[in-house]
């Protein structure tokens, strides 16, 4: 989310009532309507969807219209896939972005970070490792709307979230009755 905002020359600001960092790129690029909306929950990882339901719900942002950003154990580092809909295949930021706007048909950029045997590993902080948080031309495509910036990609996005870093919620001990 950082790199996009460069890229759209926008600077992300700290939102109380969006639980993260936000802006609004009003022409994001020639004949693409805007605004594009950029947001960078600062909440866990786990409780992102209400940071995102809270900008979506304000500006009645359609889920066909959100892009989530998140990286992916099972694609290879440096590669990515998209999608619309679809399950949340064990991402629990997925799953709570899907509970908050009660949709799951949302676009996913899933950006690779490959799978190091372990999970609990990847999860503590593989994504966060340079040579897995950069993806070369990434978002020049992501931004510009395709691989040649045709704007054919996502036309319709207008939020992004999880920036190439996770965080995992504490955990906490059951309760005793």
């Amino acid at each position: 989310v950082d790199e996009a905002a460069r890229l759209l020359k926008a600077s992300l600001v700290a939102d109380k009532s969006y639980h993260g960092l936000v802006s609004s790129v009003n022409a994001p690029k020639a004949g693409v309507a805007g605004p594009l909306w950029l947001l960078q929950p600062q909440t866990y990882m786990n409780l992102s969807g209400k940071s995102v339901a809270a900008l979506t719900r304000f500006f009645k942002i359609a889920p066909e219209e959100i892009l989530v950003v998140h990286d992916e154990l099972d694609i290879p580092p440096g590669r990515m896939k998209i999608k619309q809909g679809g399950g949340a295949a064990g991402h629990n930021g997925l799953k709570d972005i899907q509970a908050q706007i009660g949709s799951p048909n949302f676009w996913r950029l899933r950006l690779g970070i490959g799978h190091p045997g372990d999970r609990a590993v990847a999860v503590a902080g593989r994504a966060t490792h340079p040579d897995h948080a950069r993806h070369p031309g990434l978002l020049g495509r992501l931004v510009g709307g395709g691989p040649q910036g045709d704007g054919r990609a996502i036309p319709e996005a207008r939020v992004a979230d999880r920036p190439g870093r996770c965080r995992a919620a504490p955990t906490r001990e059951p309760r005793r009755q």
